[in-house]
Order: structure tokens, then sequence, then C-alpha cells
């Protein structure tokens, strides 16, 4: 009840601003004046004050909404036979307050399909209903619940403590133990103290079979460096779309770049050719590299390098029946300098490997943060299309899509390995900034990036 008297009173107060300093406007669906379409009321200096209603045609209200100072306080929906479709509700200081409503038609009835509760900006309930009687998404008594279709609960959070599956990342009691998509598997293991990797190729001419390409161990850092924390939750209304959002510190840029920011290399690494067979096998030990050996394609030992307290030793060379054909010592300079430029390569091509694992990831992340495919819609002669929200800024999306598109052309066709890097880093630090913005009030930079005509100042918004 005191809920409902805060609200009745600030909107008599919004009503009196409406009477006494404010202009009556209208807008017609038609030049003769006779089918009304809008009514709202102005201040002098043009902003939206107090009552606008909105019509459809035949003359039914499609839209009431209140207004304070060109903000909205209090808006309901209807369809046009007059049903409720959506519901918002905020108290006078802006904060979302009490209920908020969302509704989805269905055989061409109104059904509610979110509801939201508050009280003055905090989270009380949150239902998000896949049928009537089902979830995707729940929040009640501090418990937070992600459904998949089937109706299972694939995350749970509980008084902080995060348990489930978020995206491709599988946690418990807080902690990242399994992360998974289309080429990587990683696996925690060992009471927590290390970690599997697997790498694959998607071989396309064998219907898309995936191919290990590379397999190896790494030691955690310390007990706590793939914990990830919960910070709480946040209730927005993106274009009549109420969403409650969850923020996990969920760092998976740090999880994947080079793992050595996460946990050093340790054990055994193999990497594998497209066809399955073994091509190299690394051997580390506390990051540090011990042993190389390359295989012929019958996996026979072709080749064998050997590193003393991270510096070369020596290496062997095998023919194809196990003889030795060559060999090194320290002091032969000349055969010295060639391996490490051989193990240099190996080290670069490991770096590019690595870049373009963690620009996939990246942009993979922007994407799901910056655009929202929704329902299809119909369009005459020609089928259906599909429709795009974009939740953080529809130009940040596309400028920063015109930037990676940019780079990411200039990174394919480049020959030379420390440009590629080069260019490799510049793409990451783009997603990176795109990534971080998207955790900040966003509207200023897409007012700004609307105006922006050139990369440079594309990159000069940006802060590039």
């Amino acid at each position: 009840m005191k809920t409902r008297i805060t609200i009745l009173v600030f909107i008599m107060f919004v009503l009196k601003l409406t009477a006494q300093q404010t202009i009556e406007k209208k807008e017609f669906y038609d030049n003769n004046k006779t089918q009304i379409k809008k009514m709202w009321h102005e201040t002098n200096d043009g902003k939206y004050q107090g009552l606008c209603i909105e019509y459809y045609q035949s003359g039914k209200i499609a839209k009431k909404s209140m207004f304070y100072h060109n903000d909205v306080v209090n808006q309901t929906d209807y369809n046009e036979t007059g049903e409720l479709i959506y519901v918002l509700n905020k108290n006078n200081s802006f904060q979302f307050n009490g209920e908020q409503k969302k509704y989805k038609i269905i055989n061409g009835k109104p059904v509610l399909e979110r509801y939201a509760k508050l009280d003055n900006g905090k989270i009380i309930e949150y239902y998000w209903y896949n049928t009537p009687k089902t979830y995707l998404y729940y929040y009640k008594n501090n418990v937070y619940k992600k459904f998949d279709e089937k109706g299972n609960v694939i995350l749970k959070i509980e008084n902080g403590i995060i348990n489930g599956m978020d995206g491709n990342v599988f946690l418990e009691n807080n902690r990242i133990t399994q992360f998974k998509d289309e080429r990587t598997d990683v696996n925690l293991i060992t009471n927590c103290k290390s970690f599997e990797f697997k790498f694959y190729y998607i071989d396309k001419s064998k219907n898309n079979k995936l191919v290990l390409v590379q397999h190896g161990f790494c030691k955690l850092k310390n007990d706590s460096s793939n914990y990830v924390k919960f910070l709480g939750y946040s209730y927005e209304a993106y274009g009549n779309e109420p969403v409650l959002n969850v923020k996990i510190d969920l760092d998976l840029n740090t999880y994947f770049n080079g793992i050595n920011k996460y946990a050093t290399k340790d054990s055994i690494w193999q990497t594998y050719r497209a066809d399955g067979s073994l091509n190299w096998v690394n051997v580390f030990k506390n990051d540090q590299t011990v042993s190389i050996k390359e295989f012929y394609q019958d996996e026979k030992l072709k080749k064998e390098i050997n590193y003393k307290d991270g510096v070369l030793f020596n290496y062997l060379e095998y023919g194809e029946n196990g003889e030795i054909t060559g060999s090194t010592e320290m002091d032969n300079e000349k055969e010295k300098q060639k391996l490490i430029i051989e193990a240099q390569k190996k080290e670069v091509e490991l770096k590019i490997n690595e870049i373009s694992s963690d620009i996939n990831k990246k942009y993979n992340e922007f994407c799901k943060i910056y655009i929202v495919k929704e329902t299809t819609v119909s369009q005459e002669n020609s089928g259906t299309q599909p429709k795009y929200s974009y939740p953080k800024g529809e130009y940040i999306y596309k400028k920063g899509l015109q930037l990676y598109n940019e780079n990411f052309a200039l990174y394919n066709s480049e020959k030379n390995n420390e440009k590629k890097i080069e260019i490799g880093n510049k793409m990451i630090k783009i997603l990176d900034k795109l990534i971080s913005i998207s955790k900040t009030d966003t509207r200023q930079i897409n007012k700004k990036l609307k105006k922006t005509k050139t990369t440079e100042q594309i990159e000069q918004v940006l802060g590039l």
C-alpha cells in the first residue's frame, strides 16, 4: 500500500505540473485531423511532461505513459482489443518500483511472459516464462535459476554461490571447472590444482569432423586463480524488453590469454596433424621448455631438441628408418642458430594460434553483449527476415564491427608473422575496449559513434 500511495502522490504532482506549465500537443493519422494518433504535453523547452496517450488508427488506446522531465515514470501498453501487453512503473527517483510486466501473444491472446517486482530499484521477484507453467529465468528469495528449453536448471546462484553452466563455462562453488565450445575442451583436474587442455581442428572435408590438434596440461599458479565473483543483479528495460542482469566477474579473456596469466604450462603438450597423426611433442616444466620432438607421418621420431635450464643444449635428427642422420653440439654456432630460429618460428606459430583463439572468443563475447537476434518477422514478397536488437547501443556494435572487419581482413592477408601478431594484438585491444565499454553507461558513446564516418574518427571516440 505504501508503494501505491507514493506512486499516486507523484502522479498527482506530475498532473499538476502538466495543467500549469505545459502545452498540449496532438498528432493525427489524417490531414483533416479527424483520427488522433497521439496526444501529449510538453514544457516550453520541448520536454515531455505529464500524460501521453498513443492511439491505434481504430481510435483505441495503444499506450499510456506518464512523463516527468522527459523521462517515463509509468507506462501501460495495450493491444487493439484493449488487453494489457506491457507495464512499467518507477518511483519519483526514476528507479524501477512495483510490478513490471511484459506479455507475448499466443493464439491471438496476450500471455504473461516476464514479470518483475521491485522495491525502489531493488529486485524482489523476477520470472521469465518459457510456458505458462515453466521458466527460462527465475529469481525469488535471493535464489536465481536459469533453465534450458526442457525446464532443467542449468545455472543456480544462491547467496552469491554460483553452480552450473554460464554459456560454455561450467562452474562449481564459484570456480571454473570446465570450458567447452566448438573447438576447445578444458577440464579442471587433480583436486583443482591443474587442468587438461584440448584444441581441435574442424575438418570441413569430412563433414566438420573434429580432429585433435593440441593436447596438454597446465598447473594453476595459485588456489584462487580460477575463482569467479558474483557481483549482484540489475534490472533494466531496453525498448520494452525487461531483463534481469546477473553480474558475474567471469574473465574468460584472462582464462584463455595464452593461459600464462592463469597457469603455467606443465607436463607434455602434444600437437597433431589434420589427419590425426602426431606431429610435435613439447615437454614443459614450470613454463620452461625441456624438449621438443618432431615426428614423421607414421609417427616415427624425426627430430629431438633438448634444453637445459631453458637454454638450447643439443638436437638429433633421424631418418625414416630410425638412424641418426645429424646432430649438433653447443659449440656449433651455425647449427645452434638454425635450431633457435626453428624453435622461435614454432613459438611464433603457437603465439599466432593463441591470438587467433583469443580473437575468436572475444569476438563471440562482443556479439553476445551487443546484438540479440529476436524472432523472425514476415516481410511481404521477401519471406522471413531476422530482427535484431542492440542492448548496449546499435552504433557501438556497428562501428565496432567495422573496425573488427577492417583489421580481420588485414590479419588474414598478412604474410609477415610479426606484423600479423601486431595486427592480432590490435584486434584484441579493440575487442577488449568494446567489451569494457559495455560495463559502463554506453549512451553518450553510442551517440558520438553515430556521427563518425572514418576509421580514425571511430578509434578516436573509442579512445584507441
